[in-house]
């Protein structure tokens, strides 16, 4: 017997019962196979791909009529139920792209034009393929028929038999009960940002891109997620600490950061025993290889690993690294302060926290710093961010507390490039004004530093003509020290005697849209680049 109505579970596990037009109804139910018997073994697995079936059959008449929100609304409804089917998947941003099109068409700023957006970028992305996460992927089928035993964890070092364990399969996120009758399709009108959050979770999970969905199941509360997305979310932790510890440069920091997310999947689902025994085992194989890096470097381990290892935790920030809670606390606190002032200062306030949150590696030793980021000790800090599309994927700080202990002004520095990166998702700043624009955000004793630099050790005639450093895309690794000194000192310069960071900021943006030239004489009323250059000469040489 048809029913005209369903009972299922929404993206966010509220149920929910939605009516379907008898008309609609009739039009796909004839083209596709009877629900089968509740009393069939297989009932509930078929269940849920006849209802996929239905509801990708409903959207596609809704998008023949021109009614792409309904047709959303059909492919949302069983988005947990799909598992990634690349043909589902396909489907359901041609659903996204037409109901785009329907409100860029209206006009206007609805906030769901950038939601819509954002799913478009996350269907368009393609899986993660690196050699690490491949080798979990061959790892985590299931049993087979055949009696082949699954794959073990890869231990620490060949041959050894230590650490291993065996990976549990890869968790599935939809209730056994999102699926009890034929198909229909609603959604409740508004999302929240947590709503929004655990959807793209859901759908970054299902295309096994486990970090990104890691990210993602982190920015909505614990206690609102089903024990579904509970397992995802440890299973994703578990993933991306793995990934950590395949890497050829792992380091003690690195480990820790590993072990942190299996404490923190283990303790996700205490009452999984599978998955609690896996991350258990996962840590001792952590452990070993902890041991295997120290006694390579002939280093005391510091703290040790097999502690009970857990970053410091804020709003925007995760920071990691060889140090006491109390220490690695106030870093975080640092940081939460620095990005609000730094946000403040050049563009207005943060627009929320940030998600992914921004990694803080902390280092006590040189060769460890050196092992992670390729650069000698001397350089003291890093900044990385990963873009994909305009959007942030990954943003990670790495630090070396060298003999002068912490500075805080490397922690402003680097905090800087990431802020940049929210401030010029699509095309970032030239090399000159990203290098003046950090030097200058370090404080002033960094700005009078490097100001002292070029006005008593690099003579004028060395000084770097500017409409040259003004084109450069590349940093002059032949001339490096001049190109520093001389774009802190110029951006220094525009700032204080022409109308402080935002206005350079807006300078910056008029000079991508209509060229340095155009830009001077917008912003600065100078009729060239050469102008310019009289002015901040003369500026320097007299002493500022």
């Amino acid at each position: 017997m048809l029913r005209s109505a369903i009972l299922i579970t929404s993206l966010f596990g509220g149920s929910i019962t939605v009516g379907l037009t008898a008309r609609v109804y009739a039009q796909v139910s004839s083209q596709l196979p009877p629900i089968p018997s509740a009393t069939s073994p297989q009932s509930p697995g078929l269940e849920q791909t006849f209802a996929v079936q239905r509801a990708m059959a409903v959207a596609r008449h809704f998008l023949e009529q021109q009614q792409p929100v309904e047709a959303v609304k059909a492919l949302e409804s069983v988005l947990q139920l799909a598992e990634g089917q690349p043909g589902y998947l396909e489907l359901l941003r041609q659903a996204y792209q037409a109901e785009l099109k329907l409100w860029e068409q209206k006009g206007g700023t609805d906030p769901r034009i950038d939601q819509l957006r954002r799913y478009i970028d996350l269907l368009q992305q393609s899986p993660l393929h690196s050699p690490s996460l491949q080798q979990l992927e061959n790892s985590v089928a299931p049993k087979t028929s055949s009696g082949v035993a699954p794959r073990a964890a890869p231990s620490a070092e060949a041959g050894s038999s230590a650490g291993k364990s065996e990976v549990p399969p890869v968790p599935n996120v939809p209730s056994s009960s999102a699926t009890s009758e034929a198909t229909g399709l609603n959604l409740p009108g508004g999302r929240s940002q947590k709503e929004t959050a655990l959807s793209e979770a859901i759908l970054l999970f299902h295309q096994k891109k486990y970090a990104e969905a890691a990210q993602r199941f982190a920015q909505v509360q614990v206690e609102h997620l089903s024990p579904e997305h509970k397992t995802a979310w440890a299973y994703c932790r578990i993933h991306r600490a793995l990934d950590r510890l395949h890497q050829k440069a792992v380091n003690p920091v690195m480990i820790q950061a590993a072990v942190a997310d299996l404490q923190a999947a283990r303790d996700l689902l205490p009452e999984n025993a599978e998955l609690r025994r896996y991350a258990e085992q996962a840590l001792r194989v952590a452990q070993q290889k902890a041991q295997h890096v120290n006694a390579s470097t002939n280093q005391q381990q510091s703290p040790p690993i097999c502690a009970e290892v857990r970053p410091a935790e804020t709003a925007c920030f995760r920071v990691i690294g060889p140090l006491r809670p109390s220490q690695l606390e106030e870093i975080g606190h640092d940081a939460e302060q620095y990005r609000q002032e730094l946000f403040e200062r050049w563009s207005g306030p943060a627009a929320g926290p940030w998600q992914p949150k921004c990694e803080i590696f902390v280092y006590t030793k040189a060769d460890q710093f050196t092992q992670a980021t390729g650069l000698s000790p001397e350089h003291q800090s890093l900044a990385q961010v990963k873009l994909t599309e305009g959007h942030v994927v990954e943003r990670r700080i790495h630090l070396y507390l060298g003999s002068d202990g912490w500075r805080r002004s490397r922690l402003k520095r680097e905090l800087m490039h990431v802020i940049l990166a929210d401030l010029f998702p699509q095309s970032p700043p030239p090399p000159w004004a990203v290098e003046g624009i950090v030097v200058f955000s370090s404080g002033p004793e960094e700005v009078e530093r490097y100001q002292r630099t070029i006005q008593s050790k690099i003579p004028p005639q060395d000084w770097m003509p500017l409409l040259e450093l003004l084109e450069l895309r590349e940093y002059p690794a032949e001339r490096i020290t001049v190109f520093c000194c001389q774009s802190a000192s110029l951006v220094d310069y525009l700032i204080r005697t022409g109308g402080g960071e935002k206005n350079f900021l807006i300078f910056l943006r008029d000079s991508q849209r209509y060229g340095i030239a155009a830009a001077l004489r917008r912003q600065y009323s100078y009729v060239s680049p050469a102008a310019l250059e009289i002015a901040w000469r003369r500026w320097v040489l007299r002493g500022n």
